[in-house]
């Protein structure tokens, strides 16, 4: 209950932020509440900084795959970033992830 609670939190923190136009610090703390998806769409569509979604994307998916061991196949946030936002094309499904 403890997290969950901390996790609204977050996120009630995330949306005042989003309400002051303070984007970056808004997807911090969508961050701290376990919601890497709406912190990338601030990044991409509020900041415009696709270099800084994919670092974060990479960084926050990183440990994830570590502790479950998996290969770099589960980076879906950064596969779909690099390849929308930085090749210009959508990720297909079923597209071999070497081939980016």
């Amino acid at each position: 209950a403890v997290v969950s609670t901390q996790s609204t939190g977050a996120k009630k923190n995330a949306f005042v932020l989003l309400g002051q136009q303070r984007f970056q610090e808004a997807a911090a703390f969508f961050l701290l509440a376990d919601s890497l998806e709406d912190a990338l769409e601030l990044l991409l569509k509020y900041c415009q900084d696709p270099q800084l979604a994919l670092v974060v994307a990479r960084l926050y998916e990183e440990p994830q795959n570590a502790i479950l061991g998996a290969s770099t196949d589960y980076n879906v946030c950064f596969k779909r970033i690099l390849s929308t936002h930085i090749l210009g094309r959508p990720l297909v499904e079923g597209t071999d992830p070497e081939s980016l």
